[in-house]
């Protein structure tokens, strides 16, 4: 009688379960930050490539004319109070500027008006789109589609809620209007 010979399956490295698993944490960070995995291939060629086809599809693919999906929540359902003096965690600061986790976040697509704007119709319309800001943040979860920083270091992005995207509300209610690449008078 012939034995036959046994099929055993090779075992799987501990080493290479960790390693997959570090580089599925680290595309997971990644992505919520908003860095989409082709743009973290070309910072470290191979990493995505290397993942298991399961993990792989997985992550968030990217979006035509390279527009970001909303690939995290922002955090747990928080207030979005108006900012004060102190330190800005979590708050908003005007109808197009907020802070959220201690990271400065200016609304991309929108001009709001300005606070100490140049007449009282434009300082009472900030004060409008400031509150209603915190009331479209505040107490839901939200997605942040990060594009970048602004010359002042902000984070460019879109606050999608789940009644929509927060600056086309605003625009929609009109409390801001479209940016046009430059800013323009509130005041005639």
């Amino acid at each position: 009688m012939k034995r036959r010979p046994s099929r055993r399956r090779r075992q799987r490295s501990p080493l290479r379960a960790f390693r997959t698993a570090g580089l599925f944490g680290a595309l997971a960070i990644a992505a919520a930050i908003g860095l989409e995995p082709a743009r973290f291939e070309s910072i470290l060629p191979g990493i995505v490539s290397s993942l298991p086809s399961s993990v792989r599809e997985m992550l968030p693919a990217t979006a035509k004319n390279d527009v970001p999906r909303p690939v995290a929540l922002v955090g747990m359902v928080r207030p979005m109070p108006l900012c004060g003096s102190g330190r800005r965690i979590s708050c908003v600061v005007d109808g197009d500027t907020f802070w959220v986790s201690g990271e400065k976040i200016r609304l991309e697509g929108i001009d709001a008006p300005e606070i100490k704007g140049a007449c009282a119709y434009e300082r009472d319309l900030a004060q409008r789109a400031t509150r209603r800001l915190s009331e479209l943040l505040s107490g839901q979860n939200f997605a942040l589609q990060r594009r970048g920083t602004d010359r002042y270091g902000r984070t460019l992005a879109r606050a999608v809620t789940p009644i929509g995207e927060a600056g086309d509300i605003l625009v929609r209610e009109g409390l801001a209007r479209p940016w046009r690449g430059r800013k323009e008078q509130w005041c005639s």
